[in-house]
């Protein structure tokens, strides 16, 4: 597990806004929408005028701030692929300056998977099968993590793509997991009700 994937996105979400706010753009200047301006065709085969190609300098109006956005985008993608990326580095031009180190040496990832991560997955899908009666992941998978042992060489953080197994958001939400021990003595439903105040 390494950063390429996060390169990837950052890659491809850097010309996102090339596509939507031209759209965007062009959505909010329709002149027959907004201004109730039309024209009359000869043949059906005619397509109506729209009445909305960008003009230099650009009229003014509801579709003005993203025109505005669009150029700036366009000229910051321009100028961050022109300038090399030791003086975008200088500059403060990027997402870190610090260089991702990953340790490549881990053995596979059931083998260095901490005993802790394993439960969680394996007691919400314990609960799942209990109270609404599916599963929550693959049975090989919770097999496997049952037959887990303890890691020589573990992974470090979470190695789930939840947001729920982030210790910051779970701090935030006040979630409590299925792995907690005596979590009902914690949960109150509104309703006072002790049938539904452990789900």
């Amino acid at each position: 597990m390494d950063d390429s994937l996060s390169n990837s996105v950052l890659l491809i979400m850097k010309y996102a806004p090339i596509m939507l706010l031209p759209n965007a753009y062009w959505l909010m200047d329709n002149q027959q929408m907004f201004e109730n301006k039309w024209h009359y065709k000869d043949k059906v085969t005619e397509n109506m005028l729209a009445d909305h190609p960008v003009f230099f300098p650009p009229k003014i109006n509801q579709a003005s701030p993203l025109f505005i956005m669009c150029v700036t985008c366009v000229v910051i993608i321009i100028f961050t692929s022109i300038v090399p990326t030791e003086l975008l580095l200088k500059w403060g031009f990027t997402m870190s300056v610090d260089e991702l180190e990953v340790d490549e040496d881990l053995p596979n990832f059931f083998e260095a998977l901490m005993l802790s991560e394993a439960e969680k997955i394996i007691a919400e899908n314990r609960q799942m099968m209990t109270d609404f009666g599916f599963e929550l992941a693959e049975s090989w998978l919770i097999e496997k993590l049952e037959n887990a042992q303890w890691p020589e060489k573990a992974i470090s953080g979470t190695p789930w793509y939840q947001i729920l197994c982030n210790s910051s958001y779970v701090e935030d939400f006040a979630w409590l997991g299925p792995h907690v021990k005596d979590r009902n003595l914690f949960i109150k439903d509104v309703d006072n009700d002790p049938e539904t105040s452990h789900l």
